[in-house]
């Protein structure tokens, strides 16, 4: 458990980009009103056993423009998560009212 330490940064920075998407997702599903609780946070525990797995099969990938690396895949894939989720979400509470 060597590698379980908080300044692994191939562990936590990727967990931590993860996370900010997903708790500003939660936060506006507050206020919707026609939303199942129960149903949001088993597609976001399915979304994140999926991140896991993209994200241990990431590689990083350097150029002279940009580099490419775990905490930016977790970054995008949570964003991109979290914006088609809540337009989701927004739909079926506008189906629901």
């Amino acid at each position: 458990f060597n590698f379980l330490n908080f300044y692994n940064t191939d562990i936590f920075h990727p967990v931590f980009n993860i996370l900010l998407p997903l708790s500003l997702l939660l936060f506006i599903c507050i206020f919707l009103k026609n939303i199942k609780p129960k149903m949001v946070f088993l597609t976001i525990f399915g979304f994140l056993v999926l991140d896991f797995i993209i994200l241990s099969a990431t590689s990083p990938t350097c150029s002279q423009i940009v580099c490419y690396d775990r905490t930016t895949t977790a970054l995008i894939t949570s964003s991109l998560f979290s914006v088609v989720y809540l337009i989701i979400l927004l739909v079926k509470n506008k189906k629901r009212s």
